[in-house]
């Protein structure tokens, strides 16, 4: 009995453990989702579900780092776009494989064995770009893997899309490569050859069917059903094993016929159009892994297959150009969870089911969605556009996960767009027609997720406390900005109740740490948290429905010697009211207010002496004020230009300079401009100008002179950011043959709903024929995609030019390069400050 309880625990214990998997088998590791998880959590994941090997496309350290240790085999990936200057300089590979290599390989490092020198870069919509790089980039990075002294364990080679070979009678025996690439092919081929190196294709049946309506469907899978391809005695049940064996036969007609072969990518997407679906993904990977495991390879290579699945995670910022499906090709959701049962063996035994990344954090258990009232649903059409312009909607329609009604539609773009924006309250307004709601949005498979908290983003006070440590010994800090406008009336109270605790918190941790004295809390408040019924500035008060907790945290700051942070813009309200006086938005005398023997020429001081008049009637009148923001946008609406912008600022300036105050206050101002740069992923909800605050251009340079010391005096203009490097001078724009453009608005339309079109417009800086505005949206796209050859194909309707299309004002960017270590399109430069340093740091999640 002892032995049969002991045979029985035993068991149990086995069936936890996992087993072996169908042999050869890795999977690829993407990293184009907007939210990562934890690199350290997916390695765990991969050990526990007993994958041994990983495919990457790029060498992002943190990846790196968590794979050591690990043991996994590594392929590690190099990106097209640096193909060329891998091929033209030795020194360049040197370093790269220095840097993304030799760095990792020690013990307890990591088990690179593959470097793929490229990705898919014969693929033929990409014209021939790589074609001439390919080769000299292979052939430096296995010199450089050689001559440090790792070339027998690591190899270069290069993974390339099944395009590169065909059959003219669609039969595996007539496998040969393109006669466009067939010579580049063959000097690649030896080279992997003669260091004893795979050659590398992914292989996609799913394609097959995707892009041929008269595609036998059961051909794309694993359990016949269809009319099998004879070729020469050989019967082909499925796409796969004729794929394989076509270039089985393309190698033997160049004489390589032995080569190794290694499927560098092949899946199933399970969403973003009618044929990809939980349901038949589950289908093909049971019907591939069971083939794997019996390791009887293809009719023409009876061997072990090693093969890599794509992929690991859906990626909802990868592109859709090829089809809505790119995004939903992982094994695991965005979240790291299995999204169906999936026997790794191939053999059925059940005990290889897929196991989840744990320990993953999730934002709060809230969801956006269309209020209930809302009964004109058309109003909502330009709020969806936009919401799925800025997110991730492609699992919506007919036969995906998300075929609903237009209610449910509307309700999983909102969604979508709060989760992509980490649910900032500010993201579920969409003109009033939104609403935060607890109860779980999602209907039937049709899942409304709820976003992951991005791995490396952590708001617990002891970063914070960390942060402060490292940042006093550069710059002088006198104020911590907790919140952002948190009482802004379109939050619905949402943040009410926890700021005052939250300033509290955050003053009594300076204050223990040593340095409340010199460091104090502010909140910058929005200037609609005061209004006077009568326009004049001596009505002012502070809203009603907040007064209760302005009160609290005036009397807060006045106790600390705090100041009172107010955001003021002179231009919203010309753009807010058409019957809005335009000169009173600026500073050149015009009508003027007059109240109370005051008389105030410009919106700027009276705005200013409603919060002071405000600030008496509560009794802490003589409350230091500091605007925390306050400028101009040069683009976007008609009102938004360098010439406004100038004209603002030097007005504003002017006065600064003067150091008169307002009527109310005589004295110095303490103003913060804004903006510094402008910012091309900002949210456009408020209106288009939103992306063009910035007194500079997102490259570093100046718009317009600005004389920052207020005299007109020339000295202090403004200089630029130095030591800028900007991509290759090469723009991207509608090819000049191309007549039908109505087929080409269908593009400018998909690439502005991803890049920043917001320049485009009536008496905007581009103000063009339809012509030129097709092509200035191709070109954002391809700068915003960094200038990736894919990204100027638009249906064989983009073509790249190397004479700057740019018209007048008009100007078509080249992107900025990308420094290591920076966040996508950052600039590097050093900031040089004169110190004190007036340092703000904002804590934008109020805790």
């Amino acid at each position: 009995m002892a032995r049969a309880v002991f045979l029985v625990c035993l068991l149990s214990i086995l069936m936890l453990v996992p087993t072996g998997l169908a042999q050869g088998l890795g999977v690829n590791w993407g990293s184009m989702g907007s939210h990562s998880l934890p690199p350290k959590n997916v390695v765990q994941m991969l050990k526990d579900n007993g994958i041994k090997k990983v495919k990457l496309f790029d060498a992002e350290p943190d990846t790196m780092d968590a794979l050591a240790g690990s043991g996994m085999q590594v392929m590690v990936g190099i990106p097209n776009e640096k193909l060329e200057k891998l091929a033209d300089s030795y020194k360049e590979a040197q370093e790269w494989v220095k840097q993304n290599v030799t760095k990792y390989l020690h013990d307890g490092g990591v088990n690179i064995r593959y470097v793929a020198v490229g990705n898919e870069p014969y693929l033929t919509s990409y014209n021939g770009t790589y074609v001439k790089t390919t080769y000299p980039a292979l052939k430096n990075i296995q010199k450089a893997l050689d001559e440090a002294g790792y070339g027998g364990k690591v190899k270069a080679t290069v993974p390339f899309n099944a395009d590169v070979y065909e059959s003219s009678s669609n039969k595996p025996s007539d496998g040969r490569f393109r006669k466009d690439i067939k010579n580049n092919i063959v000097e690649i081929l030896r080279l992997l050859n003669d260091n004893r190196t795979p050659f590398v294709v992914n292989i996609y049946p799913f394609l097959s069917l995707y892009q041929s309506s008269d595609f036998p469907k059961e051909f794309a899978f694993f359990e016949g059903g269809s009319e099998p391809v004879k070729d020469n005695n050989i019967e082909y049940k499925n796409v796969f094993d004729a794929n394989c064996d076509t270039l089985i036969s393309a190698l033997k007609k160049v004489g390589f016929g032995n080569l190794d072969i290694i499927i560098g990518e092949v899946g199933w997407p399970t969403d973003g159009d009618i044929n990809a679906n939980g349901k038949m993904a589950k289908k093909f990977y049971d019907g591939l892994l069971k083939k794997l495991a019996t390791e009887d390879g293809t009719p023409l290579r009876k061997k072990k297959l090693e093969v890599y699945l794509f992929g690991l995670f859906d990626e909802n910022q990868k592109s859709i150009a090829p089809g809505d499906f790119e995004r939903h090709w992982g094994i695991f959701r965005y979240d790291g969870q299995p999204k169906f049962l999936m026997d790794l063996s191939g053999k059925g035994q059940g005990n290889n089911l897929l196991k989840g990344v744990q320990g993953v954090q999730y934002l709060d258990q809230q969801w956006c969605v269309l209020k209930s009232d809302v009964r004109n649903l058309s109003n909502t059409q330009p709020e969806v556009g936009y919401a799925c312009s800025m997110s991730d909607c492609t699992s919506l329609g007919v036969g995906r996960s998300c075929d609903l009604d237009q209610h449910g539609n509307v309700s999983y773009a909102f969604n979508a767009y709060f989760q992509n924006k980490d649910q900032d309250v500010r993201a579920c307004d969409f003109n009033g027609m939104a609403n935060i709601v607890k109860q779980n949005a999602s209907s039937g498979d049709c899942l409304f997720p709820i976003q992951i908290l991005n791995a490396g983003v952590r708001p617990e006070l002891s970063i914070f406390a960390g942060l402060f440590l490292i940042l006093m010994s550069f710059f002088t800090l006198i104020y911590v900005a907790v919140g952002n406008e948190p009482f802004l009336s379109s939050y619905n109270g949402s943040y009410v109740k926890t700021l005052f605790p939250s300033v509290k918190n955050i003053q009594r941790a300076l204050d223990e740490a040593g340095v409340g004295q010199k460091i104090k809390c502010v909140v910058p408040f929005n200037a609609d948290v005061y209004e006077s019924p009568s326009n004049k500035p001596s009505d002012g008060r502070f809203r009603k429905d907040i007064m209760k907790h302005m009160l609290e945290i005036l009397h807060f700051f006045r106790a600390k010697k705090a100041p009172f942070v107010v955001n003021i813009y002179p231009f919203l309200s010309l753009y807010q009211s058409t019957g809005f006086p335009q000169e009173f938005a600026f500073f050149d005398n015009g009508s003027p207010i007059r109240d109370k023997g005051a008389q105030y020429s410009n919106v700027f001081d009276a705005n200013y002496d409603t919060l002071l008049w405000a600030l008496k009637k509560v009794g802490v009148a003589n409350l230091d004020i500091l605007i925390g923001e306050v400028g101009w946008p040069t683009d976007g609406n008609g009102y938004c230009n360098n010439r406004l912008a100038k004209k603002f600022y030097d007005g504003l300036l002017k006065k600064l300079a003067s150091e008169e105050g307002t009527p109310l206050r005589k004295g110095y101002l303490e103003v913060y401009l804004f903006g510094l740069f402008d910012e091309d992923q900002k949210s456009i909800a408020p209106g288009d100008f939103e992306r063009h605050w910035g007194i500079f251009r997102y490259d570093g340079k100046p718009k317009f002179p600005m004389d920052l010391a207020g005299q007109n005096s020339g000295h202090q203009m403004l200089k630029g950011v130095e030591g800028v490097t900007y991509l290759e001078r090469q723009w991207c724009v509608l090819n000049s043959d191309v007549r039908n453009l109505s087929k080409a608005q269908v593009e400018l339309n998909y690439a502005c709903s991803l890049a920043d079109c917001t320049s485009l417009g009536k008496q905007r800086s581009c103000d063009l024929e339809l012509h030129d505005r097709i092509s200035y949206a191709f070109n954002e796209f391809y700068q915003s995609k960094d200038q990736d050859v894919r990204a100027c194909d638009f249906n064989g309707m983009g073509t790249k030019v190397t004479q700057d299309p740019s018209i007048g004002d008009c100007i078509f960017r080249v992107q900025v390069a990308l420094s290591a270590g920076e966040r996508r399109h950052g600039l590097s430069y050093a900031l040089s400050v004169f110190a004190p340093l007036f340092f703000i740091m904002s804590f934008f999640t109020l805790l």
